[in-house]
């Protein structure tokens, strides 16, 4: 992706996915979300190519996966997408991570309600952000 576009659009809040936008699926190396269904990553990568080497941390928490808001066939996706699945138990930050510099910061999860891709999606909004060294010892 661009990245004078990604600086000058970084203050801007962006309503519609980013993940729907080619370049920056290019450029895509790891997905933070607490809540992951394979539906949401399936209907994602049918509408955009899935990068390599994609890497995706999500949370499996008991009340999670009881509601559906996580999904363990997740790893057989990720994984049937060349992708590595890492589990987290604390995270709570939906960060779609571009390069080792820039991100995504999103309301959204990695589902098919949070990626807007459901008949009654939901209301989610995103912002490019610039990452620092100390931001990836917090994800750490």
């Amino acid at each position: 992706m661009n990245l004078n576009a990604i600086h000058h659009a970084k203050s801007q809040l962006h309503w519609e996915n980013p993940l729907l936008n080619p370049e920056f699926v290019a450029d895509l190396t790891t997905i933070i979300s607490p809540y992951a269904t394979a539906v949401g990553i399936s209907e994602l990568f049918q509408r955009v190519p899935p990068p390599t080497g994609l890497q995706v941390i999500t949370s499996w928490k008991s009340d999670s996966l009881l509601s559906g808001a996580a999904d363990p066939e997740v790893l057989r996706v990720v994984e049937e997408y060349g992708g590595r699945l890492y589990l987290h138990d604390r995270i709570h930050l939906k960060l779609y991570v571009c390069s080792s510099h820039h991100a995504v910061l999103s309301t959204g999860n990695l589902t098919s309600n949070g990626l807007g891709f459901s008949s009654r999606p939901n209301i989610e909004a995103s912002a490019i952000v610039e990452l620092q060294s100390d931001d990836w010892n917090r994800i750490a």
